[in-house]
């Protein structure tokens, strides 16, 4: 049974002319419009109201907030993002956190990321890929998930249903 995924619209990733995920760019140039200085409302009011427990991964972490909410709320979070100035942004701004910062691509996760985590918190990067791509995003999503996780993007998906 294929699974449709709602969408958040969020403009976290982009591409250049090439189709080259370039996000470090962004930060280099300190132009993150998508960082609003905190987690977002969304992710806060979905852990606020649901009991998520476990390892958690949080793709496109931006500087971290969402990692650090969701470490708020119990769980084991691992934030991954292709931005090497990105995760040393969020290193600089959680450094009890720092080591949960890791720098790598969700298209093709470091292999001790995969079939780790409980849960993957997804809010800022899917839908802000050019449709063509979030087939293999999603794919990068399951390849993380452990049997029977769960990828959340306000709506709750098991791996494998």
């Amino acid at each position: 049974m294929r699974r449709s995924l709602p969408l958040v619209i969020d403009i976290a990733l982009t591409t250049d002319c090439m189709g080259r995920m370039d996000q470090d760019k962004f930060y280099q140039k300190g132009e993150v419009f998508w960082d609003r200085g905190g987690p977002s409302p969304p992710m806060k009011q979905y852990l606020a109201r649901h009991a998520v427990r476990g390892r958690a991964l949080v793709p496109g972490r931006g500087r971290g907030h969402e990692v650090a909410l969701a470490v708020e709320h119990g769980l084991n979070a691992t934030g991954l993002d292709i931005a090497p100035t990105g995760v040393a942004e969020a290193r600089a701004l959680y450094p009890h956190l720092a080591e949960r910062f890791v720098t790598g691509s969700l298209f093709d996760p470091p292999e001790e990321m995969r079939g780790v985590y409980d849960v993957v918190l997804e809010h800022t990067c899917m839908s802000a890929l050019p449709p063509a791509m979030r087939a293999d995003y999603r794919r990068g999503i399951d390849l993380t998930l452990r049997r029977g996780g769960l990828a959340d993007r306000g709506v709750v998906h098991r791996a494998g249903a």
